[in-house]
């Protein structure tokens, strides 16, 4: 969108019509579920069996942009825009939700001595991320327009939970007539910011511990001390011809050591790892058999304590969202284009792609309009596929409100005070703000100059009457 101030954000070397402009706080707020509604309604554990996703959960992406500015100079448009990106991630396994439904029941509601559990397929993952970006951009000729902008980016906290092996499985023995069953994990708990510098990770009790005293208050001292870390954005626009447009960027793109390790002084990560079997039992045994209750629960804590093994370990990184995108139009006229856009999302939400079908149009200082219709995919999962829409219009002199969203196809409704969502509810994205925005001047030459010929033409008209009438 060519008047929106945003847009240089996505790509530095986008054209615009903007000759100044100020931009008030916003928000962009985009997420999916791994799975729509309707396959979690009715037989919910029938539903986890065929469910096509590995984990049940939902991610969300939330960029909160702050105070801008920017202003144009001859053939250049320079800008600086504040912000912060949030990230939230929370799946559970679908076999893990079976096994807390039905435990080692199979689909016929039998235990299966079998039973083969793998549950790595979860996680959980925070952060907030503060930046600042100063961008500038040059027109070189009608054909080509170049931009970039260095970004400073400071994280704000994170937590993670990535789980690299987590399995349960039972074997049995037809010698003894007895059954073991066998428990394997292997997780990381990593927290950014959130932990005091010095802490001593040796057990599981120190974590939390930890944790909270890095929050309160000792969280503050750690953010002033925080190093920050720096990526590029880049991109450009090119017209081979006046009826085609081409368009490229790609923004957060690390900048030196610092971004690699994601520039935090503060970090600290726990490895938990756990490997025990528990032999020798029946199903349908009971302890008064053979032993009291409480030997019994004595060996199985003593095996499961055994088997634990926690240390601390090396941090994983927190980095910028890093975002490509490549589109090309057709204009038909200088203010009305549509075209193919084509996006590749990584950030801690997850990695998004999508491919959409795009219309903008710019209908002059109040009105501003860009529709698609996207098919999407989340980690490897296909989405339901987009109608998604955002407006900008004047409401006030120099004063532009912009909104937008994709619940076009799945629109929640109320009936009797309650809240109904459509069973191919999946994914969801609102955006929302506020700019103060100057356009350039030749819209209003254009417009005196239409006035001007149209006033020439009727004066023409006339001066030929009286021309024929004097014949």
């Amino acid at each position: 969108m060519k008047g929106q101030p945003l847009t240089l954000l996505q790509n530095p070397g986008a054209e615009t019509d903007l000759r100044f402009h100020i931009s008030f706080p916003g928000i962009t707020t985009q997420g999916n579920m791994t799975a729509p509604l309707k396959a979690l309604w009715g037989d919910v554990g029938q539903q986890f069996r065929t469910l096509e996703a590995p984990n049940v959960g939902l991610s969300s992406a939330t960029d909160v942009e702050g105070l801008g500015l920017g202003w144009k100079h001859e053939k250049t448009y320079t800008w600086i825009q504040t912000g912060m990106d949030v990230d939230a991630r929370f799946h559970l396994d679908k076999d893990l939700m079976l096994f807390a439904l039905y435990g080692m029941e199979d689909a016929n509601g039998q235990i299966d001595p079998a039973y083969e559990g793998d549950f790595k397929n979860s996680d959980l993952g925070l952060s907030a991320m503060g930046r600042i970006a100063l961008g500038h951009q040059r027109r070189l000729n009608e054909k080509w327009t170049l931009g970039a902008s260095i970004q400073m980016n400071r994280l704000l906290g994170g937590f993670q939970w990535h789980v690299n092996q987590w399995s349960l499985s039972s074997t049995f023995d037809p010698a003894s007539q007895t059954n073991s069953l066998s428990w394997n994990s292997d997780m990381q708990l990593s927290a950014f910011g959130l932990i005091a510098d010095g802490a001593r990770l040796d057990s599981a009790m120190d974590f939390p511990r930890y944790l909270l005293m890095g929050m309160v208050p000792a969280y503050w001292d750690m953010l002033k001390s925080q190093k920050n870390s720096f990526s590029l954005n880049a991109g450009f626009t090119y017209n081979p011809t006046k009826s085609v447009k081409i368009m490229g960027s790609i923004t957060g793109l690390p900048l030196g050591a610092g971004s690699r390790q994601g520039g935090v002084l503060h970090a600290r990560s726990l490895q938990w790892s756990s490997s025990y079997t528990y032999s020798g039992y029946s199903w349908g045994f009971s302890p008064s058999d053979s032993l009291s209750w409480s030997r019994y629960l004595a060996n199985l804590q003593s095996q499961n304590v055994d088997g634990f093994s926690i240390a601390s370990a090396a941090p994983v990184a927190f980095l910028p969202p890093l975002v490509a995108q490549a589109a090309v139009y057709w204009k038909w006229n200088p203010q009305h284009q549509m075209g193919l856009h084509v996006t590749h999302v990584d950030r801690l939400a997850g990695q998004h792609q999508s491919l959409g079908l795009e219309y903008h149009g710019f209908y002059g200082r109040n009105v501003q309009w860009a529709t698609s219709y996207r098919y999407h995919v989340w980690d490897g999962i296909r989405g339901s596929s987009e109608w998604s829409t955002l407006l900008q219009h004047r409401i006030l002199p120099w004063t532009t409100l912009y909104w937008g969203t994709n619940l076009w196809l799945t629109t929640p409704g109320f009936q009797n005070g309650t809240l109904l969502l459509p069973g191919n509810f999946q994914s969801w994205q609102v955006t929302a703000g506020l700019n103060v925005t100057l356009f350039e001047k030749r819209y209003q030459e254009e417009r005196v100059a239409k006035k001007a010929a149209k006033q020439q033409t009727k004066m023409d008209k006339k001066a030929a009457k009286r021309a024929e009438g004097t014949l």
